[in-house]
């Protein structure tokens, strides 16, 4: 299966944050595994996830969410900033989340 392809942007953007990691996880409400790939450049943020099965784009995109939120949590305590996800939007439908 095509990779599902999200993008985003770390706020703020002055201070500037490079990074890559992959991450495996699990979706607990229907027990769907995949991988993300994250790669944070200049606050740019691209993820690829793989996985086997279809996933529902909302479900899915809450899931990226929560582990670029969790790496920039470990990331902000330890050099002194507060950062946050601006927008998540992908490639297969206009599905976005943005902050109120």
């Amino acid at each position: 299966m095509e990779p599902y392809l999200f993008s985003g942007v770390v706020l703020p953007e002055r201070a500037q944050l490079s990074l890559q990691f992959v991450v495996g996880f699990s979706h607990l409400g229907s027990n769907i595994n995949g991988i993300a790939k994250v790669s944070i450049v200049l606050n740019q943020v691209a993820v690829w996830v793989e996985s086997e099965h279809d996933w529902d784009l909302f479900d899915l995109r809450n899931v990226v969410r929560n582990i670029i939120q969790t790496q920039l949590a470990m990331v902000g305590y330890l050099k002194g900033y507060a950062y946050d996800l601006g927008k998540v939007s992908t490639n297969h439908l206009e599905v976005s989340y943005s902050r109120p």
